[in-house]
Formats: C-alpha cells, sequence, structure tokens
C-alpha cells in the first residue's frame, strides 16, 4: 500500500508584500500679526551680541576677553549676512534657491530690477533669440542689502557665496538661523521659506494685489490655486 505524498504550502505573500510609506501631512505653519511683525523688525534691525572691551585687562582675563570678542564678531557677522539673505527673501518673495545662485551683475542698482536666473516655476526657453532669464522690480533696500554683500565678498561673483570656496554658493545658514530663532516671540518651526509665504500674504490681504499679479511675480505658472494657498488669512 503507497503512501500518500503530503503537501506543504507556504504563504508567501504576506512578508514579501511592499508595505505601502503612510502619507505625512505637514502642519501647516501660521504666524499672527505680532509675530510677524517681530520677524520683520528683527530682520531689518538685526540684534547683535555685545563686544566686550579688552583694553584694560591683562593675561588670562585679557586671553578670555579676545576669545569672546571673537566669538562675538563671528556671531555678529554671520547674523548680519543671514539677515541680508532675509531682509531679500521677505521684500522679494522669493525662494531660497532663487538666491543660492544670484551673482551681484544680476542686479541692476540704477534701474532698481533683478534679472533673476534661478527659477523654478516658469521654466525659460534656451533658444538663444530669446531671453534666458526674468526681470523683476525691487526694492531700494533690497539694492543695500546686496551692496552690503558686495562689500563683504569684493572678489566674488556669488552674492552669498561659501565662507570656504567663494566661487561656491553659500549651502546653508545653520548657525545663524538657531541664534534668529533663540530671540524671544520667533516661533521655534520657523523656516527661510516662511518669508515668501508672509509676504505673498501680506500682498494678497494688507495690499489688495489682484492674484494674477502675484502669482506672475512669484513665479507660480499663473496657477492661482497655488498663490492663494500662501494666504495666511491676514487682515
Amino acid at each position: 500500500m503507497q503512501s500518500q505524498p503530503i503537501l506543504f504550502t507556504f504563504d508567501v505573500a504576506g512578508p514579501c508584500t511592499p508595505i505601502r510609506l503612510r502619507k505625512v501631512v505637514r502642519k501647516r505653519r501660521d504666524y499672527s500679526t505680532e509675530q510677524i511683525r517681530q520677524i520683520a523688525s528683527y530682520i531689518f534691525y538685526p540684534v547683535l551680541q555685545a563686544v566686550p572691551e579688552i583694553e584694560d585687562l591683562t593675561g588670562f582675563q585679557k586671553r578670555n576677553a579676545a576669545l569672546a570678542k571673537a566669538a562675538a564678531q563671528t556671531a555678529n557677522d554671520q547674523m548680519l549676512e543671514l539677515c541680508n539673505l532675509m531682509g531679500i527673501l521677505f521684500l522679494t518673495m522669493a525662494r531660497p534657491n532663487d538666491l543660492a545662485t544670484a551673482k551681484f551683475e544680476h542686479f541692476d542698482f540704477e534701474k532698481l530690477v533683478w534679472h533673476k536666473h534661478n527659477t523654478k516655476g516658469i521654466k525659460l526657453s534656451r533658444a538663444p533669440y530669446e531671453y534666458t532669464y526674468r526681470t523683476v522690480p525691487i526694492h531700494s533696500r533690497v539694492a543695500e542689502m546686496v551692496r552690503a554683500q558686495r562689500s563683504r565678498w569684493p572678489e566674488s561673483d556669488l552674492v552669498f557665496p561659501s565662507h570656504t570656496d567663494p566661487a561656491k554658493p553659500r549651502d546653508n545658514f545653520r548657525k545663524g538661523l538657531a541664534r534668529f530663532k533663540a530671540l524671544p516671540d520667533v516661533p521655534d518651526y520657523f523656516q527661510l521659506y516662511d518669508l515668501k509665504r508672509i509676504a505673498i500674504s501680506l500682498m494678497l490681504a494688507g495690499q489688495g494685489v489682484s492674484h494674477e499679479a502675484i502669482s506672475h511675480y512669484v513665479d507660480h505658472k499663473g496657477n492661482l490655486e497655488t498663490t492663494m494657498n500662501y494666504d495666511l488669512g491676514l487682515v
């Protein structure tokens, strides 16, 4: 008598089924009118650290004061440069990436315009007979900030170059941004990109500028729904 074969079945579909990543919905970062007013105040009137005097000191006290003075000057330089960056972002409603490759030659101080070469929303034509940049008007305060960067980096072509290699763009403002977020009434969730959202919201709600004009100015491909998402509901 022959024995019946025993069949084993394995369910390999379970452990091998790919797991779909859960979609994470980021919380909307809203700002009150008072927070916006305080952030703008810090940007256009930077809070700097006190630099200690070392003239009347001797010995270890002089050495420690000299180290503290150097650290304070470095921190102040970082804060001033960060405020120049944030001021330009605030007044032009530009993206942080727009300034990453911005050069001094892109700014015309007489006509007060910025020839933006790095755009995201509106794709520029590669044809040699057409324009290779978008020109947007700038505030005179923006021109002052760009001139301040020129005084800081006279040998660089980039407005915000890397400290180690002026030929490369600045990769981050981590230390300066951490000091800025530590200031009173600045939310912990503050990000550089929020300056674009705040500025657009102020233009939408406060100045009554048409959504079409803002959408074109901020390079949103004419998508009004995208532009409306930037409205914080300010009055």
